[in-house]
C-alpha cells in the first residue's frame, strides 16, 4: 500500500481573530478549507497554535493539510462548541493530514476525523487526545453503502491518547494499513473492528504499534474485532497492561478479542508474532472463530487470572494455536471450551523459574465442554505448573500426542471423555503423578509414553476400554492389558 505524495505549493491558512493560545484560540478560518479548488490539490499550512474549530469541517479531494515547514511546533486543533467531528472526509479522494494535533476536549467533539466515504487517505504523524465521548472515536472510519466506500487508508506514526475507543472500523470500508502507532491509556479498545451485522472483509494489517493501558476503570479489550469481520492482521505489535496487579480491576478484559462468524467464516484472521504483557485478563480470547484463524508466534507474560486463560477460546471450529510461548500465566495458559476439529501445536508454556516461590498456572492446556470433539494437542512444551500439563474434561475423538510435561502439578490428567488417544508423551518429574486416566473415559488407546520419576505414580489407566500398549515407566498404578515388562523404564 503506497502513500499519498502530492507537489503542490503551500497554501498558508490565516484567522480573522484570537491569539493562538488555548484561552483565546485563532478562530474564522474555516471557510479557507471548506472552499473546492478549481486548479486541483492544494496544500495548507498551519502556524504552530490552537485553533478553535466551531463546526464540523468538509475536506475536499486533494486536499493537504500540515505545521507550517518554516516555524517551530505543530498546530492544535479544538472544538468550540459540541460537534460531531472536528474534521470530516466525505466523498473526498487523496486527502493527507500530517503533523497535526487534535484535541477532544474530554468528548466535547465526538471524533477527531470522521472519514464516511474516499480513498488514497493518509494519517501521518498525528495526535489524537482526549476523545473521551462514550459513542466516539479518536478516528472514526465508515463506509455509507457499497457504492459509497472507504478504500486505501494508512494511519502511521500518530499518537492516540486517552479516551474511549482510538480507531472505529465500520462496514463498507477496505485495503487499511494502521502501522508504528503509538495507543496510550484508552478505556475501551484502541481499535475496533465493527461490521454492523454485515460481512466484511476488510484487508487490515495492523502492525508494529504499541498499546499501553494501566488503567483499571476499563470498557472493554485493547483491540476488538466484531463478528462478521475477515481479512485481519494483527501482526509485531506490543500490547502491555497494568505493571501491578495490586488493585484488581472492576472487570477481567482481554487484549484482543475475536467474535467469529462460526464455521461459516473461512477466510483468515491471524494474531501472530504480538508480544502481551500483564494484562488482567486473557491475552487472546476467541469465540466461534472458524477455520482461518490463525493464533500463532505470539510471547505472552503473566495474562490471564485465576478464572480466564492467558489464551481462551470458545466455541471455536477448524482453528491453530501454534508456536505461542507463554510464561507465568496467572491461571491457566491455553483453555478450550466447545471447540471442535481445532489443533493446540507446538507451544511452550513455562512457570515460574524461581524454586522458592509458589507456582502459579491453573493449568497447562485445559480441554472443557461437552461439545469438543476431535482436538488435537501436539507437540507442545510444558513445565513449572502447580497444575496439570494437560487436562482433558470432556470431549471426544481428543488427541493428545507427542507432549513434554515436566516439573508440573500432574503431568497429563484425563478426568472425561470418549475415543482418547493418548501417544508418544514424555513426563517427568511431575509430582502428583505422570499420567492419570479417571473412570469416567470409555474407550481409547494409552501407548508409546515415556514417563518416569513422577510423584505417586507414573501410569495410572481406570478408564473402560482403553487398550494400553509399549509405555516405559517406573512406578505403575493400575494399567489394564500390559505385562510388568512394558512397565519397566530399564527397557527404553
Amino acid at each position: 500500500m503506497s502513500t499519498t505524495s502530492l507537489a503542490v505549493q503551500p497554501l498558508p491558512v490565516h484567522a480573522r481573530s484570537g491569539c493562538g493560545t488555548l484561552e483565546s484560540p485563532w478562530t474564522g478560518w474555516e471557510d479557507q478549507l471548506e472552499a473546492p479548488s478549481a486548479s486541483g490539490p492544494v496544500e495548507f499550512t498551519f502556524e504552530a497554535g490552537c485553533w478553535g474549530v466551531s463546526r464540523p469541517i468538509r475536506l475536499h479531494g486533494g486536499t493537504v493539510l500540515r505545521p507550517d515547514p518554516t516555524g517551530t511546533g505543530r498546530p492544535w486543533f479544538l472544538p468550540l462548541e459540541e460537534m460531531d467531528a472536528i474534521f470530516r472526509i466525505d466523498g473526498a479522494h487523496l486527502v493527507t493530514l500530517t503533523g497535526l494535533c487534535f484535541h477532544g476536549r474530554g468528548g466535547k467533539s465526538r471524533h477527531g476525523l470522521f472519514v464516511r466515504a474516499g480513498t488514497r487517505l493518509q494519517v501521518d504523524g498525528c495526535r489524537f487526545g482526549d476523545f473521551a465521548h462514550p459513542d466516539g472515536a479518536a478516528l472514526r472510519i465508515c463506509g455509507e453503502s457499497e457504492d459509497r466506500y472507504v478504500r486505501g487508508v494508512v494511519i502511521q506514526s500518530c499518537h492516540f491518547v486517552n479516551g474511549t475507543v482510538g480507531v472505529r472500523l465500520d462496514s463498507h470500508l477496505s485495503d487499511l494499513l494502521v502501522t508504528d502507532n503509538r495507543f496510550d491509556e484508552f478505556r475501551g479498545p484502541c481499535v475496533q473492528v465493527d461490521p454492523h451485522d454485515h460481512w466484511v472483509d476488510y484487508g487490515l494489517i495492523f502492525v508494529k504499534n504499541r498499546v499501553t493501558a494501566s488503567g483499571k476503570d476499563r470498557v472493554g479489550p485493547m483491540f476488538l474485532v466484531g463478528p462478521g469481520a475477515e481479512g485481519i492482521r494483527i501482526a509485531d505489535n506490543d500490547l502491555s497492561g497494568p505493571d501491578s496487579s495490586d488493585a484488581p480491576a472492576q472487570e477481567e478484559w482481554s487484549a484482543i478479542e475475536v467474535r467469529g462468524g462460526g464455521p461459516r467464516s473461512r477466510r483468515r484472521v491471524e494474531v501472530l508474532s504480538n508480544r502481551l504483557v500483564g494484562v488482567a485478563g486473557p491475552a487472546v480470547s476467541a469465540r466461534q472463530c472458524g477455520p482461518g484463524f490463525l493464533l500463532a508466534g505470539n510471547h505472552i507474560t503473566a495474562c490471564g487470572t485465576a478464572e480466564s486463560a492467558a489464551l481462551e477460546l470458545t466455541a471455536c471450529h477448524g482453528v491453530l494455536v501454534e508456536d505461542n510461548e507463554i510464561e507465568e500465566p496467572i491461571g491457566a495458559a491455553i483453555r478450550t471450551v466447545d471447540c471442535a476439529v481445532s489443533r493446540v501445536n507446538a507451544n511452550e508454556i513455562r512457570g515460574l523459574a524461581e524454586s522458592n516461590s509458589p507456582r502459579g498456572g491453573a493449568g497447562g492446556v485445559v480441554v472443557k465442554g461437552r461439545g469438543t470433539r476431535r482436538l488435537r494437542i501436539t507437540d507442545n512444551r510444558i513445565s513449572g505448573l502447580r497444575a496439570p500439563g494437560v487436562l482433558v474434561e470432556r470431549g471426544t475423538g481428543i488427541r493428545v500426542v507427542g507432549n513434554e510435561v515436566h516439573d508440573c502439578g500432574e503431568g497429563i490428567r484425563v478426568s472425561g471423555g470418549r475415543n482418547l488417544l493418548v501417544v508418544g508423551n514424555d513426563c517427568r518429574d511431575n509430582g502428583g503423578g505422570g499420567i492419570r486416566v479417571d473412570e469416567p473415559v470409555i474407550r481409547g488407546l494409552v501407548a508409546l509414553n515415556y514417563a518416569i520419576l513422577n510423584g505417586p505414580v507414573d501410569l495410572e489407566v481406570l478408564g473402560q476400554r482403553i487398550s494400553c500398549d509399549r509405555n516405559k515407566v517406573d512406578q505403575a498404578g493400575t494399567i489394564p492389558g500390559e505385562s510388568p515388562l512394558d512397565r519397566s523404564a530399564d527397557m527404553v
